[in-house]
């Protein structure tokens, strides 16, 4: 997204597109690295090992389980194309709909409790 977005012709893109939601597209996505990529990576290494263990005891166990494998490999790759294009369309929403006001307004929300606590109405 980041190559995308730095090679974009300024003409169409900086131009039409409101400053305010290019900094909330990208603020979001530094949120969702920060937060969401150490647990998402230990839960990829935990899962992959996880597999190999059951590999290798089934094929310890039923040694043409490994004739299986291919196909099932195959399988998951197809249905994981598929996953994929409709995870990125609901992404692409999702980030449609969250307008700048909303995000102002929502920081403005809970803003209202320190203002007053500082009893700083006016």
């Amino acid at each position: 997204m980041n190559k995308w977005l730095f090679h974009a012709p300024i003409n169409k893109y900086f131009d039409v597109t409101p400053q305010g939601v290019i900094q909330n597209r990208l603020s979001k996505d530094m949120n969702t690295v920060d937060f969401n990529f150490p647990a998402s990576q230990r839960f990829f290494f935990q899962s992959m090992v996880s597999v190999v263990i059951r590999i290798g005891v089934a094929a310890y166990t039923v040694i043409w389980i490994i004739l299986v494998l291919p196909l099932l490999l195959l399988f998951s790759l197809y249905y994981t194309k598929y996953f994929i294009k409709g995870l990125k369309e609901t992404w692409r929403i999702e980030s449609v709909t969250n307008s700048p006001l909303l995000s102002h307004l929502g920081e403005t929300i809970s803003g209202v409790w320190t203002i007053w606590a500082f009893r700083v109405e006016e």
